[in-house]
């Protein structure tokens, strides 16, 4: 992974739905990078909103798990067109976040072919992330950790000249729409038959994604780095005393009416 992250300019970019009030910066730091990184079903976002998040992508981490409500469902031509060239994966853990081999979420043999596919007709190769790290963050935040939140671990491990990371609320707020693939096939509507409000809230909500430890490890690790850097709405979102929504709320407020 040197080659994409040592001594490099690093943009990581989540789904977070306020992105859409920072396209300005959004772009500035993706022109001014050397690597662009997304983070599961946000590669399937660009095609939608490319005025938005851009339309590159070098790196992928995805966890392979192959649904809607994961990493989503992987399309080798798609992929291969849009010149990704690399796609990094998260060990298989227990609830907690505990990993015992470098072994992957893979779970149906579409997503296998899938990666098969992307290695022998487009040198599109797949790594794991070590598992002793994985465990040693999932002891970090005192949950299993998502796959956005060990990808900045990773990526500062091979230190970067700088890692910028935008699009990351913590699930205090919303996604861009269609994230969870909404009412299409495939989508959290006809797979799981609930709205992607509700499948936000359930992720907020989670006891095994605990995002309030995420959020505080971030807050209290990562903005004294002189490494890595955060979009405005971010910085705000991690100089906050507290993890709330209506501290969120605030913050969006305010940065509506400054611009």
């Amino acid at each position: 992974m040197e080659e994409y992250f040592k001594n490099k300019r690093v943009v990581v970019i989540g789904p977070a739905n306020y992105l859409s009030l920072i396209t300005k910066e959004t772009k500035e730091n993706i022109k001014n990078s050397d690597t662009i990184v997304r983070i599961n079903r946000g590669f399937d976002l660009v095609e939608q909103y490319s005025s938005i998040v851009g339309k590159k992508t070098d790196v992928l981490y995805n966890n392979l798990l192959g649904d809607c409500i994961n990493g989503g469902v992987l399309d080798p031509k798609k992929i291969a067109s849009a010149e990704v060239k690399h796609i990094r994966t998260v060990p298989k853990s227990d609830i907690k976040g505990i990993a015992i081999s470098n072994t992957t979420n893979i779970k149906n043999k579409e997503t296998y072919m899938s990666l098969l596919d992307l290695q022998k007709n487009h040198k599109i190769n797949t790594s794991i992330i070590d598992c002793n790290m994985f465990s040693n963050a999932a002891r970090k935040v005192d949950c299993r950790p998502t796959t956005g939140f060990v990808a900045l671990l990773d990526i500062l491990s091979y230190l970067p000249t700088n890692l910028h990371v935008t699009g990351y609320s913590f699930y205090l707020g919303g996604v861009l729409k269609g994230y969870f693939g909404g009412k299409s096939p495939g989508g959290i509507f006809k797979t799981f038959g609930r709205s992607e409000d509700e499948e936000i809230e359930r992720n907020f909500n989670s006891t095994r994604h605990v995002h309030a430890n995420m959020w505080n490890y971030c807050k209290e690790s990562f903005l004294t780095l002189e490494n890595i850097s955060f979009d405005p709405i971010l910085t705000n979102i991690l100089e906050m005393d507290s993890f709330s929504k209506e501290k969120y709320q605030k913050i969006i407020v305010n940065y509506s009416k400054s611009k």
